[in-house]
């Protein structure tokens, strides 16, 4: 009889559990490289003739120096897991409020809120799920956009490109899927082309 491995087990695969990864026993591993590389060096005092042990000494302190542990990097499936988001899609280009310019986003889909990060995981903007008046995806001149409406505002995200119409209905029936069941219908069935 084989046992199934547990969820913990695959996602300390998919981390890349390793000795990089854990910044203290990386530390310690650098520490020991390190007084092992300076003894090293050290040596050919005590022994007139080692100087090869000197060489590599140096190399080992060296590389205790170069090698750095590496920044943690969160996954979207690590941050969709911390929001409890259900799905993430991809939300186009956003246009940023405060300037002209427009940033790829991904939409975090989760019951109560949607959240529009960028690629470097800051929260550009987020939109409470029971306050959705309408969405609709629509095809434009240069591509496809999917506006949403809540309260008192509106944000638009753009998508170009070959599958923009298949980017644009994915996010729009992804929010369809946590939306209000007061949300008029027929702003679905005009983006379906009815």
């Amino acid at each position: 009889m084989t046992e199934s491995p547990s969820r913990s087990h695959f996602e300390s695969q998919e981390n890349g559990s390793g000795p990089r990864r854990n910044s203290r026993s990386w530390t310690f591993f650098r520490l020991a490289l390190g007084l092992g590389g300076a003894a090293l060096v050290l040596l050919p005092v005590a022994s007139v003739n080692s100087y090869i042990f000197s060489i590599a000494g140096m190399f080992m302190f060296v590389a205790a120096i170069l090698l750095a542990p590496l920044n943690p990097r969160t996954t979207l499936r690590e941050k969709a897991l911390e929001l409890g988001a259900r799905v993430v899609v991809d939300g186009g280009r956003y246009h940023l409020a405060k300037s002209s310019s427009f940033v790829p986003v991904h939409l975090f889909i989760a019951a109560d809120r949607i959240s529009a990060f960028d690629a470097k995981f800051r929260l550009l903007l987020e939109i409470p799920t029971a306050e959705i008046t309408s969405f609709l995806a629509l095809q434009a001149d240069k591509g496809w956009f999917l506006e949403v409406i809540w309260s008192t505002n509106a944000a638009e995200f753009s998508y170009r490109g070959a599958y923009a119409e298949r980017l644009a209905l994915a996010a729009e029936d992804a929010i369809r899927s946590v939306a209000p069941a007061t949300v008029p219908p027929t702003a679905h069935r005009r983006a379906a082309g009815a």
